[in-house]
């Protein structure tokens, strides 16, 4: 008897016990930055890279140029680790998302993913698309519908407007900096930072 009941009491826990699915990832759109990339090369060969990744080509052009950085650079392999890690994600999420999401929101990740695995256009061109369906879309949809990360490794390109300021106007996400080669070789890690320009008012104020 005893035995019965040890058996029956955690059955009729789980039975009662609510099912609730996986919350789908959220995010910004885009993936870890690849710093392992640019870690060990030279100064000149990290500009560059983040001269290809800036430039106002297709994005299938910014493609070409990275696999023949990547090459130039003896990091040929780790490129294409991080590509098929990154492409691999994509798809994962891509799977998973079109399990849990439904009706107008399953509709948006589809326009969001099309607009990403669009390789014609320049990666300005796909921030605008993107920001253009958030704008259309409903504010619980903007919360609940994630866009699809980047193919582009780095930070978004400049101009890219934020998609949730207050007027949607005028704001743009900081331009990337690059800081002297003297102050990226000593710095910790050789890291790159990303700051924002300097407002012409304030420096009036100081004079």
């Amino acid at each position: 008897m005893i035995f019965f009941l040890f058996i029956l009491f955690p059955i009729s826990v789980l039975s009662f016990a609510p099912f609730h699915p996986p919350p789908p990832p959220h995010g910004h759109g885009h993936h870890p930055f690849p710093s392992a990339l640019i870690r060990n090369v030279s100064v000149p060969a990290r500009r560059q890279f983040f001269q290809i990744i800036s430039s106002n080509v297709t994005k299938e052009q910014i493609e070409t140029k990275l696999t023949g950085w990547a090459k130039d650079n003896g990091l040929q392999t780790e490129y294409d680790n991080y590509t098929q890690t990154v492409q691999q994600h994509m798809k994962t999420s891509y799977d998973n998302l079109n399990k849990w999401l439904a009706g107008p929101a399953l509709t948006l990740y589809n326009k969001f993913w099309d607009i990403r695995q669009n390789m014609g256009i320049t990666r300005t061109e796909e921030c605008q698309q993107i920001h253009q369906l958030l704008e259309a879309a409903d504010p619980p949809l903007r919360c609940l519908v994630p866009a699809p990360q980047s193919v582009i490794p780095g930070p978004p390109p400049p101009n890219c407007f934020h998609p949730f300021n207050g007027n949607n106007e005028g704001t743009t996400l900081p331009s990337l900096k690059l800081e002297d080669e003297e102050i990226l070789e000593n710095n910790l890690g050789n890291s790159t930072t990303i700051e924002p320009e300097e407002d012409d008012d304030d420096e009036e104020e100081e004079k």
